[in-house]
């Protein structure tokens, strides 16, 4: 592989990922019978009901009905998750209060005697814990010398384009390629490849471009997360 590592500027940032709620929704084809019950983690929702569950009247349509759910356990204290439902929508959306996997809370149809109710799935989706994630940003700009480097096409006629301190490809990374006006090159002939010498060296994201799609003076913009 001709390519090697060459005005290579590494740049680190650590961020913080605020982690995520979790989400799910609830499909009604048609009215709920009194006394059916959806419940959400522990909580329980009870339509027509009169107990210690969160109660939901029956309104004279669908749309009634579910907005007066959404009114009835937005103001709940003990539920772990809020309802939102979009103008004349059937679902019923779900978005846990806190971040975190114990968000992912579960979405049961207790008693569905009207069989209108369907589930988004047992467990909401996307809540995941606040973390730390390192990112690795650089803009590289293409050379004449890397235009002929290139031209060959090809495996040994790769460049790399970003280098980072880790012995671990990044769990993704994002690549925009530009040229000298400004707009965004295609990716169809284009191979970028994320690349390790050996098991304790540090991984590059090399180039390929065997259609001579870059000329001097374009730019490849680099993100990768880890």
């Amino acid at each position: 592989m001709s390519g090697e590592l060459k005005d290579i500027q590494v740049a680190s940032k650590i961020a913080k990922d605020m982690g995520g709620a979790g989400i799910g929704y609830v499909t009604f084809n048609g009215q709920p019978n009194a006394n059916d019950i959806l419940t959400i983690g522990a909580r329980a929702i009870e339509f027509d009901g009169a107990g210690a569950n969160i109660n939901v009247t029956i309104g004279g349509t669908l749309a009634l009905t579910l907005a007066a759910a959404v009114i009835a356990i937005n103001a709940d204290g003990t539920i772990l998750a809020d309802a939102h439902v979009g103008a004349n929508d059937n679902c019923l959306n779900f978005v846990a209060r806190a971040v975190g996997v114990a968000g992912n809370l579960g979405i049961v149809d207790t008693t569905d005697t009207a069989a209108a109710m369907v589930v988004s799935a047992a467990l909401m989706t996307g809540g995941k814990a606040v973390a730390v994630t390192e990112v690795y940003q650089e803009q590289y700009t293409i050379t004449a010398e890397d235009v002929t480097a290139m031209a060959g096409g090809g495996i040994d006629a790769e460049i790399c384009v970003l280098g980072v301190p880790k012995i671990t490809a990044p769990l993704s990374s994002q690549i925009t390629a530009w040229d000298t006006t400004g707009l965004i090159h295609p990716f169809t002939s284009l191979l970028f490849v994320w690349r390790q010498a050996g098991a304790t060296n540090n991984f590059g994201l090399f180039l390929e471009d065997s259609a001579a799609v870059f000329q001097a003076g374009d730019t490849i913009d680099v993100i990768a997360f880890y």
